[in-house]
Protein backbone atom coordinates (compact mmCIF):
# COMPACT_ATOMS: atom_id res chain seq x y z
CA UNK A 1 0.00 0.00 0.00
CA UNK A 2 2.59 2.35 0.23
CA UNK A 3 4.11 1.97 -3.00
CA UNK A 4 0.69 2.77 -4.10
CA UNK A 5 0.35 5.71 -2.01
CA UNK A 6 3.62 7.00 -3.02
CA UNK A 7 2.66 6.43 -6.80
CA UNK A 8 -0.35 8.80 -6.17
CA UNK A 9 1.36 12.03 -4.49
CA UNK A 10 4.18 11.57 -7.29
CA UNK A 11 1.03 12.02 -9.55
CA UNK A 12 -0.52 15.09 -7.41
CA UNK A 13 3.24 16.54 -7.60
CA UNK A 14 3.59 15.83 -11.34
CA UNK A 15 0.22 17.84 -12.01
CA UNK A 16 0.48 20.82 -9.63
CA UNK A 17 3.96 20.97 -11.18
CA UNK A 18 2.30 21.22 -14.88
CA UNK A 19 0.03 23.42 -13.41
CA UNK A 20 -2.95 20.80 -13.47
CA UNK A 21 -5.95 21.49 -10.97
CA UNK A 22 -4.83 19.35 -7.96
CA UNK A 23 -6.78 16.09 -6.12
CA UNK A 24 -6.85 15.55 -2.62
CA UNK A 25 -5.55 12.46 -1.06
CA UNK A 26 -7.78 12.00 2.66
CA UNK A 27 -6.64 9.17 4.59
CA UNK A 28 -9.76 6.44 5.44
CA UNK A 29 -9.88 3.55 7.95
CA UNK A 30 -11.17 0.49 6.66
CA UNK A 31 -12.41 -0.09 3.38
CA UNK A 32 -13.38 -3.73 4.17
CA UNK A 33 -11.29 -4.61 0.98
CA UNK A 34 -8.51 -6.64 2.94
CA UNK A 35 -8.98 -9.38 0.77
CA UNK A 36 -8.43 -7.25 -2.31
CA UNK A 37 -5.89 -4.60 -1.18
CA UNK A 38 -4.32 -2.27 -1.13
CA UNK A 39 -7.60 -0.49 -2.07
CA UNK A 40 -8.50 2.91 -3.15
CA UNK A 41 -11.65 4.89 -2.70
CA UNK A 42 -12.25 8.06 -5.55
CA UNK A 43 -15.05 10.26 -4.79
CA UNK A 44 -15.40 12.79 -7.39
CA UNK A 45 -17.88 13.91 -10.39
CA UNK A 46 -18.35 10.07 -11.65
CA UNK A 47 -19.53 9.31 -7.91
CA UNK A 48 -17.58 6.97 -5.27
CA UNK A 49 -15.73 4.27 -5.86
CA UNK A 50 -13.72 1.59 -4.68
CA UNK A 51 -10.66 0.50 -6.38
CA UNK A 52 -9.75 -3.21 -5.50
CA UNK A 53 -6.15 -4.34 -5.98
CA UNK A 54 -4.51 -1.40 -6.79
CA UNK A 55 -0.61 -1.30 -8.12
CA UNK A 56 1.64 1.43 -8.67
CA UNK A 57 1.42 1.23 -11.89
CA UNK A 58 -2.36 1.25 -11.98
CA UNK A 59 -2.32 4.58 -10.42
CA UNK A 60 -2.25 6.16 -13.64
CA UNK A 61 -4.69 4.69 -15.58
CA UNK A 62 -7.12 5.28 -12.14
CA UNK A 63 -6.01 8.85 -12.35
CA UNK A 64 -6.71 9.34 -16.18
CA UNK A 65 -9.72 7.98 -15.85
CA UNK A 66 -10.76 9.60 -13.02
CA UNK A 67 -9.08 13.20 -13.88
CA UNK A 68 -9.23 13.82 -17.42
Amino acid sequence: ATQVLDAILAAREARSTDGAPAFDVVPRGCLSACERGPAVASNGSHGQALHPDVTPEGVAEILDVLLD
